[in-house]
């Protein structure tokens, strides 16, 4: 048993870390408006929203997926995917060459305002 705790936070820290190093790539990575296919919550290992979305650069459309895991915590994870759920549109950075590579920024949405579903 403790085996496999052990490898639930092994596995947890190596996807903070991987989430974190992309965090701090894309600091400087335009934005523009993407739109939101579906937003879920996994609970494989531990609780984790699962958001997919879809944007456009220079009239070519390209999709990426953004997932937070949330240890021992299935509100705050359920909150989160709700929180996407809502959006209209959602702010995409990528990569200014290699538009393929995106990521997305919580602090970048606007879960109050003209991008939420009414």
């Amino acid at each position: 048993m403790a085996g496999l705790i052990l490898d639930n936070v092994v596995i947890y820290v190596v996807l903070t870390t991987i989430r974190l190093f992309w965090r701090l790539r894309s600091k400087r990575w335009p934005l523009v408006k993407g739109t939101l296919p579906s937003a879920t919550l996994s609970t494989w290992l531990y609780d984790c929203p699962i958001i997919r979305y879809k944007y456009s650069v220079e009239g070519k459309v390209y999709s990426g997926s953004y997932r937070r895991g949330f240890w021992l915590n299935k509100k705050l994870a359920e909150k989160l995917a709700h929180k996407f759920e809502n959006l209209k549109f959602i702010a995409v950075r990528h990569h200014p060459i290699w538009h393929s590579s995106s990521y997305l920024w919580e602090e970048d949405q606007r879960f109050k305002g003209p991008f939420v579903e009414e």
